[in-house]
């Protein structure tokens, strides 16, 4: 992490543009929100080492929940890549989190069997949860899929 008052500055910066972002959903993104998102992450500073995927993805997780999940080597990147490894380069990143997000997680808020069971999900849930958002239950399935013992899910393919 970064030290505290660059974060709090480059927050400062991106919060207009994140707030006219708050009410999209994927479905309906213009170019023009494509690039309002890339600006926001591209501004977002939060990260001491090189590396801004992981810090910025889960800033932004919170500030436009509806449009980014948040993202990280444990879970995400080997579910999606087979390995955690990132590229560094902000520009990199950016196009990395693009396509994780059209070729993945869009596509699954997509679905008609997902929307149904998500919303379902989303309203039975009136304490505090974890599944703040469609794509924060997405993220969750894969962290749960993850942690199934090998042994369980080989056993279940017999």
């Amino acid at each position: 992490m970064c030290e505290f008052e660059p974060f709090r500055s480059s927050l400062k910066t991106v919060w207009p543009a994140a707030m006219s972002l708050r009410d999209k959903n994927p479905a309906g993104l213009a170019q023009s929100d494509w690039n309002t998102l890339k600006d926001i992450f591209l501004r977002t500073r939060c990260m001491a080492s090189g590396t801004s995927l992981v810090g910025n993805s889960k800033v932004m997780a919170h500030l436009v929940p509806n449009l980014i999940p948040p993202v990280d080597r444990q879970y995400t990147l080997t579910f999606l890549f087979g390995h955690g490894r990132i590229t560094n380069g902000i520009e990199s990143e950016w196009r990395t989190l693009a396509e994780i997000l059209t070729g993945f997680f869009y596509p699954i808020l997509q679905s008609q069997p997902f929307q149904l069971r998500a919303k379902g999900w989303l309203s039975a849930n009136q304490q505090p949860s974890s599944d703040t958002s469609e794509l924060k239950i997405v993220d969750n399935l894969i962290i749960g899929l993850l942690k199934i013992p090998t042994t369980l899910v080989q056993n279940a393919r017999l």
